[in-house]
């Protein structure tokens, strides 16, 4: 198990952007078999030293469903933690669209909803592309390090609780996390960011067999 006790305390952690692994993402999930998936990681941790003396606190990001922590949130509430993170109003367009995330129909996106209906990361990554630039930084200018969303993941674990009861769904400590992050995300990142706090990344498996 990738738990606490076990990450790096190599400062250099902070110097592996999450924009870098969200790419990374992105790039295996066109990827199929896990085989190719596996070189693909191992290509991408031998390009970088910064990469591999951050090993732990990387894989404590992409093997979160590996790790100890839970959060215990489902795609109804993280669209409504989103839509309260980035001050979106629901009677907004993007608002409307995070609502209506599970059908088109309620959205009122019309038919380019259709190909991100059901997939609440898709929608997500389609409201921050017109909120913020596709470069690191998002809205906020300063980039997310890889280590800062593993502390994050951190303190939002600790408040399960609270997540999985409805509470803290407008404020407290759950949304400001969630601002501080998506505030700095691109569209890219705001997608592995949802796809992270609901622990599917359905890519598993290819990345556990890199070494």
């Amino acid at each position: 198990m990738l738990d606490k006790e076990n990450r790096s305390a190599n400062p250099a952690a902070q110097d592996v952007g999450f924009f870098e692994v969200a790419r990374l993402l992105d790039r295996l999930e066109g990827i199929s078999g896990a085989q190719a998936r596996t070189r693909c990681v191992s290509r991408w941790f031998d390009a970088s030293a910064e990469r591999r003396a951050s090993t732990l606190p990387l894989f404590r990001v992409l093997l979160v469903a590996e790790t100890d922590r839970a959060f215990y949130v489902k795609e109804e509430r993280l669209a409504a933690l989103t839509a309260t993170a980035l001050g979106i109003a629901t009677d907004s367009a993007c608002g409307r669209r995070l609502q209506g995330w599970l059908d088109p129909a309620r959205s009122g996106g019309g038919d380019a909803m259709h190909a991100t209906a059901g997939n609440l990361s898709a929608v997500v990554e389609s409201v921050v592309a017109l909120r913020a630039p596709a470069r690191a930084g998002g809205v906020a200018g300063r980039p997310l390090a890889s280590r800062g969303v593993d502390a994050a993941m951190d303190v939002l674990a600790a408040g399960a609780p609270e997540f999985h009861a409805g509470r803290g769904a407008r404020s407290g400590p759950h949304a400001a996390v969630l601002h501080g992050l998506l505030s700095r995300c691109s569209p890219v990142e705001a997608k592995w960011l949802t796809r992270l706090l609901l622990r599917d990344l359905q890519i598993r498996s290819p990345c556990a067999d890199v070494r």
